[in-house]
């Protein structure tokens, strides 16, 4: 083959990588970007627990690497070879009536004197048609603008967002990358000091929350049981401080998780667990008598523990639990 037609083959090649890895890369950045977004916006509406965003980080990223991979890699390795890129030629400009093919292919094939004259004369009537073609027009550039444009738009809003909204934006972009120990912005900040409590069957529990920033002049409590139910109860502030919300259960029966509500913010979920209280099962008692008495050890009962001065009691207690 000519080295004109190879030359404009090999710039249509170039072109076409360029054009369909460029546009890949942009459809993949700008389907990571988007994700990230939503991401954002959802866990600023419910707070996503770290294996929901673990969970869609991980499909983020497998979508963007299943993009780059098909749209990126794959043609670079697979790039459309001379047969290829002629017929799409041929395709694209009637005029060449099979001659581009025809020369591409009979270039390939072993000739003797006649057949090296009628290649020839087919290669130059292909040179003389191609000479005024521009090869590089069979590989339009829309779909790289147009997926540029979208990847651009996308992005310039995401920076624009996050320009605009930094103090809010930024723990949350930490958040969907997975960043440890970032809590939501929010105006007000719950704290919970005691976290996870045991109580007994039957006792009363305090649950407390402190208010940090914008100070409510009340607070709820959510409330949830094994079973299904959801209770909310009214928090109140303690006299002695304003930002720290009290709210009394009395004869707890049942465990259950709870979180608190302050202003806009809202505790980590925690759990109140009801145990039984501990009981003594067995109880055995002793005695060991002073060495001057000569005594060996005697087994007493519970209700006659009147000793020798100078005696021990051992008690052998085993609880219910």
């Amino acid at each position: 083959m000519s080295q004109l037609l190879q030359s404009k083959l090999a710039s249509v090649r170039r072109r076409s990588i360029f054009i369909e890895a460029g546009a890949g890369l942009f459809t993949a950045s700008c389907l990571f970007v988007v994700v990230l977004l939503a991401t954002m916006g959802v866990d600023w509406l419910i707070e996503l627990p770290y294996a929901a965003r673990a969970a869609i980080l991980v499909a983020n990223l497998a979508a963007v690497a299943w993009i780059f991979v098909r749209r990126v890699v794959r043609p670079i390795l697979l790039a459309p070879d001379d047969d290829e890129l002629a017929l799409r030629v041929e395709r694209w400009q009637p005029q060449f009536a099979n001659r581009l093919i025809a020369a591409v292919q009979l270039s390939r094939a072993p000739a003797d004197g006649a057949s090296r004259a009628l290649i020839g004369a087919v290669v130059a009537e292909a040179e003389t048609l191609s000479r005024g073609i521009p090869f590089e027009q069979v590989a339009p550039v829309d779909p790289l603008f147009k997926s540029g444009g979208v990847a651009a738009a996308v992005i310039l809003a995401a920076v624009l967002g996050l320009g605009y909204a930094y103090a809010v934006a930024v723990p949350l972009v930490q958040r969907a990358l997975l960043v440890p120990n970032v809590e939501i912005p929010r105006k007000t900040r719950v704290v919970i000091a005691a976290g996870d409590l045991v109580v007994a069957r039957g006792d009363a529990v305090e649950l407390a929350a402190t208010a940090e920033g914008i100070v409510p002049p009340t607070g709820e409590v959510t409330i949830q049981y094994a079973d299904g139910r959801t209770l909310a109860f009214r928090m109140a502030p303690t006299p002695d401080a304003p930002n720290r919300f009290i709210r009394a259960m009395d004869n707890v029966q049942d465990s259950f998780i709870y979180s608190v509500h302050l202003n806009d913010g809202r505790s980590q979920p925690h759990t109140v667990t009801v145990a039984e209280r501990p009981a003594v099962a067995d109880l055995s008692i002793r005695q060991q008598y002073p060495a001057y008495t000569r005594l060996p050890a005697a087994k007493r009962s519970p209700g006659d523990l009147t000793v020798l001065a100078g005696s021990r009691l051992l008690l052998d207690i085993q609880a219910t639990k």
